[in-house]
């Protein structure tokens, strides 16, 4: 899998594999996919352990298509969640080139 790829790999890998809960040389516990270099933290876990959230993570690991779309409609509002007062006004589009210019000082 390509790390500059965005897919749904993640859910594959984490509903696919099986995990063993292991100790690290920090002391610091992880899960360990069985005889593999992969892990994953227990809050990715969780994902497999709630039915709620596994239903989505299912969803997402037989449909790539519906991961990037789903991920494309949240990194939209993500992205956008601090440009709009409310439905109507953009809080960007009162900015203008101008705005951006420094101001001279005169000496």
């Amino acid at each position: 899998s390509n790390p500059f790829t965005i897919n749904n790999q993640y859910f594959i890998n984490l509903l696919k594999e099986e995990w063993e809960l292991v100790t690290l040389s920090t002391g610091k516990q992880q899960y360990k996919a069985v005889g593999k270099d992969l892990y994953m933290l227990q809050t990715d876990l969780v994902i497999r352990w709630d039915p709620e959230m596994l239903t989505a993570a299912q969803d997402f690991a037989s449909d790539n298509q519906l991961f990037l779309a789903e991920f494309r409609a949240a990194w939209t509002r993500l992205m956008n969640a601090d440009r709009f007062d409310g439905p109507f006004k953009n809080l960007c589009a009162a900015q203008t080139a101008q705005d951006d210019l420094p101001t001279s000082r005169s000496s």
